[in-house]
Parts: structure tokens; C-alpha cells; sequence
């Protein structure tokens, strides 16, 4: 094992067992962080994410929700390559993460750089970051640390993150991962299946740039390497960002609404503190959108007895924007 006398990489957070059901969970993306003077700094900064970041903390700590574990769906500090811009974002979310365990998804802005492997070969997203830092910073809790698909049992759910950023098509050593992993879900034990990666399989966009890394694109890749699976294992929700918004669908199944609600949600939920995207949607929006809403935000994740439920909350005031529940 570890040399116990070894610490951790600065901002790395490795969960501890998790808890008996009922599960409490924390959900966030494409956040960044921002001074709290509003004085510039060598990286981006944006903020909103301070409002994030203290609703987080509270919900983390109170009794009314107490969340357990926080999972960040990727884009987590926007440093690209100004190495204080991660220090920036994981002391600004320290009390936070201080209550809860921190475990997080790659993104664009982490992973993304010309001819670094890749499945975007012409971004430069991450300015030239490749990904390194993330993973010196944040432990994968798989066997392998450094690995950016893995799965993890949290009370009643069991997560399933993959990487959106490298090759996730049939016959690549991810798409065989996920394929073995959710054919391995007990579901006695997790009855909720839970898959996360930073790009949406469903999105309201009509951003065409970036060629191959076009949303609709993207989406329609996903939909083709990873949907089959998700419905034969019965996934009941993914977790998204890329978009700066909050969208969520109907149970879907190939594109199409089902009525029996057997199908997974899809929610985007990229509006944790960098700008919104509030220009770049759909006209008239696809009915499978029950919800779609631009303010800043994240999600809490309940499960009780037979019963999953999302809240969209605005990280303003902490009050509900949006709501749903899945049953057994």
C-alpha cells in the first residue's frame, strides 16, 4: 500500500467509505473559481463560481442535506496551464470539500491539447495542460489513480465516469471498461445506475464550431458508441456539462420519450460558475427538454427507500430551480 507518511498532491481528495443508505450526493461542472477581492489573476476567472462554491459548503454541512459525496463533471478550474489556478480552485472549495468527499470526471479544459492523443486533435482547450495536472490533483477511486474512467458503489448508486475527451468507440479500451463495468453492476446492493462524462449524450445546442467537437456531433457519437449499452444495463441518469446550462430530458430511449419512464434522464448541468451559453440553442427547443434554465447552479442527489430525486438548485440563494424523482 501507501506510504501513509507520503501526502497527497495538493487538492486531491481521496473518498473515504461510503455511507449507508439514505445517499446524499453533490453534483457540479464547468465551475472555475474567482478571488473573493475581484482582483485579477494569471488564469481565468469567473465570479459567479464563489456563489457555488459557498451554497456547496452549506449543503455539504447542513442538516437539512448533508451531502456526502460532491462529483464534478468536468472543466474544474479553468487554469490551462497557470498552475495557482488549480491551488485557486480547490482552496475556494476547501470547505466544501472538507465535509464531503471530491471526486471528479475530465473535461475539455483539462484533457484537451494539438496532438496529445486526443479525440480532438485540433483543440487546444486545455492550454496544454493534457491532462496532467488533473490527474496528479485528483485520484481516480478505481485501482489505478491516474485512470480517467472509472466507477465507484456510493451507498445506493453506483457511478459510472468516463472520459468524453479520448476514444470512447466499440473496440477501444474505454468502450470495453464501460461494457464490463455495467454488465458487473449489482443491483441489490446499488440499485441506481448513475453515468457521468463531461460532454452531454442529449443537449439543446446549436453551437456548430470545433469541426468533429461540435455538440451535436459529439452528442451523436455517444449516442452511437455508448446509448445501446446504457439501455440494456438500465442506467436511470446521466450527468453532463460542456453546455453552460441546465437542461434536462424525458426518460429517453433512442431519441424518443418513453412513457413507462424506463429509460435513462439525461441532464446537462454546466452551469456551475463559468458564463452561460444562452446563445447557442435550438429553435423550437426537442421535445425531449422538460427543463432548460441559465442561471448558476448545481444538483443535489437524494436516494430514499425506492426513490432517487434531482433538485437543480440556483447557487444564488440555494433555491430549487428545477425537480424530479425515479422510482424502483
Amino acid at each position: 500500500g501507501a506510504d501513509p507518511s507520503t501526502p497527497p498532491a495538493r487538492g486531491s481528495y481521496t473518498p473515504p467509505p461510503p455511507p449507508a443508505s439514505p445517499t446524499r450526493i453533490l453534483y457540479m461542472a464547468d465551475v472555475g473559481a474567482a478571488g473573493a477581492d475581484g482582483a485579477a489573476s494569471g488564469g481565468w476567472s469567473f465570479p459567479t463560481s464563489r456563489n457555488t462554491s459557498a451554497s456547496l459548503a452549506a449543503d455539504a454541512e447542513s442538516d437539512g442535506f448533508r451531502g456526502t459525496l460532491i462529483v464534478h463533471g468536468g472543466d474544474v478550474s479553468y487554469a490551462h496551464g497557470f498552475g495557482p489556478g488549480w491551488d485557486a480552485f480547490f482552496n475556494q472549495f476547501s470547505p466544501a470539500t472538507a465535509s464531503a468527499a471530491y471526486v471528479a470526471a475530465i473535461g475539455n479544459h483539462e484533457r484537451l491539447s494539438p496532438n496529445s492523443g486526443d479525440r480532438y486533435s485540433n483543440a487546444s482547450d486545455s492550454g496544454g495542460e493534457c491532462g496532467v495536472p488533473f490527474r496528479a490533483r485528483i485520484a481516480s477511486p478505481g485501482a489505478d489513480p491516474a485512470a480517467t474512467w472509472w466507477s465507484l458503489n456510493w451507498g445506493a448508486v453506483h457511478f459510472l465516469v468516463f472520459n468524453t475527451e479520448v476514444d470512447f468507440a466499440p473496440g477501444s479500451d474505454q468502450h470495453s471498461f464501460v461494457a464490463a463495468d455495467l454488465a458487473g453492476v449489482d443491483r441489490a446492493a446499488t440499485p441506481w445506475l448513475v453515468a457521468v462524462g463531461h460532454r452531454p449524450m442529449y443537449i439543446d445546442s446549436a453551437y456548430a464550431g470545433g469541426g468533429t467537437a461540435a455538440d451535436q456531433v459529439v452528442a451523436a457519437d455517444l449516442r452511437d458508441a455508448l446509448e445501446p449499452l446504457f439501455i440494456s444495463s438500465g442506467v436511470d441518469l446521466t450527468l453532463a456539462g460542456h453546455h453552460h446550462s441546465y437542461q434536462r430530458t424525458c426518460p429517453t430511449v433512442n431519441g424518443s420519450c418513453v412513457a413507462d419512464g424506463r429509460g435513462p434522464v439525461h441532464v446537462v448541468a454546466g452551469h456551475g460558475g463559468a458564463d452561460l451559453t444562452d446563445g447557442s440553442m435550438q429553435d423550437p427547443t426537442p421535445p425531449l427538454f422538460r427543463a432548460i434554465d441559465f442561471e448558476h447552479g448545481y444538483l443535489r442527489i437524494a436516494t430514499d427507500a425506492d426513490t432517487l430525486t434531482v433538485t437543480a438548485v440556483r447557487s444564488a440563494d440555494r433555491s430549487t430551480v428545477d425537480e424530479f424523482s425515479l422510482r424502483v
